[in-house]
């Protein structure tokens, strides 16, 4: 018993491929080229991210709406990092502390201290 196939008429039919066309790159890759690149973008760059000698860090929590003021103040007004910026602020508010408020930060620094010794 022999089956016979049949071809169905509506089946695409080959498509033929045209040449496709290489064209030339912008530029290539040259190691000497790139090595300038390199350090040039390092000495643009300014040191960041990584922790300054001696010093202890903790996480602050803050909003995003809060983190976008906070790095909008600190590239307006010139500061290197956050932390320099938080420390002056922190300066300010407590050099317009009254009388009644600056008692109650110096028994909160105190016990704050005693808690990280």
């Amino acid at each position: 018993m022999s089956v016979e196939f049949k071809r169905d008429k509506n089946r695409k039919k080959k498509k033929e491929f045209k040449e496709t066309h290489i064209s030339q790159p912008e530029h290539t890759y040259d190691p000497e080229n790139e090595k300038e690149l390199i350090q040039k973008a390092r000495q643009n760059n300014r040191r960041g991210g990584r922790p300054r000698k001696n010093k202890n860090y903790a996480n602050v929590r803050t909003q995003k709406a809060n983190l976008g003021k906070i790095k909008a103040l600190q590239n307006t007004l010139g500061y290197y990092s956050q932390d320099d910026l938080l420390t002056d602020l922190l300066d300010k508010a407590e050099n317009n502390l009254n009388n009644d408020q600056r008692t109650m930060f110096n028994m909160y620094i105190k016990a704050f201290n005693l808690l990280n010794k």
